[in-house]
């Protein structure tokens, strides 16, 4: 209600500040409770659990951004370059 998908998403990247740089695939568990843990009291209460299930039905994986911004970006430029 009121949700409509206005571009196709291919993966979920989670980002997580950990100091270390490091891309990695995470599984579906994982995955639903780092969307829950970062979600906003009213999305974990009004987001339909299909809807979750639905979103992280692709590949999901965790960005750890490590020091370097630029570092980052380039691990994201080079996921998506291998997910077309």
């Amino acid at each position: 209600r009121g949700r409509r998908r206005s571009a196709p998403v291919d993966a979920v990247v989670f980002l997580d500040p950990e100091p270390r740089l490091a891309l990695r695939s995470v599984g579906l568990e994982e995955a639903a409770a780092r969307f829950l843990a970062s979600a906003l009291p009213s999305e974990r209460e009004g987001l339909p659990s299909e809807f979750i299930r639905t979103l992280l039905d692709r590949p999901c994986y965790v960005l750890q951004r490590g020091t370097s911004p630029d570092e980052a970006a380039s691990l994201l430029r080079e996921l998506a370059r291998s997910s077309l």
